[in-house]
């Protein structure tokens, strides 16, 4: 099934849809999926934990995935399971890993069109 929604409220579109068609001044700029926007978007889980080497071995070996980075500060940057918290939290916790951050973090949709038309110059505020 297909709808067809016009918005400028993009965090909701964000969402909610599965396809996005961006148009900048009645001109379609760019067609893209919810996966690839997310790819594109660096979208990710940002985990921290107590137990980083544990949290790894968990991702790789109960969550089969290796499409996540490390970063310097000990949170895990995870790009899968975008869409499923709870199956994160969950093995995690039947791991015994404290989980003490766990939230979806990176560009927003609205953040990715302004890059798109280039910034925010031609923008004109929902106040005037």
């Amino acid at each position: 099934m297909t709808i067809l929604v016009s918005s400028h409220i993009l965090e909701e579109l964000y969402q909610t849809a599965s396809e996005f068609i961006l148009i900048d001044h009645g001109k379609i700029i760019e067609e893209i999926s919810d996966y690839e926007l997310n790819k594109r978007c660096k979208r990710h889980i940002a985990i921290k934990t107590t137990d980083v080497q544990k949290t790894v071995l968990v991702l790789e070996e109960n969550l089969h995935t290796d499409n996540f980075k490390l970063m310097p500060d000990g949170i895990i940057r995870l790009y899968d399971y975008l869409n499923d918290l709870e199956t994160v939290a969950s093995a995690l916790a039947e791991s015994h890993i404290l989980v003490t951050g766990l939230s979806v973090s990176g560009d927003t949709l609205e953040d990715y069109f302004l890059s798109k038309i280039g910034g925010t110059k031609d923008v004109k505020s929902p106040k005037n």
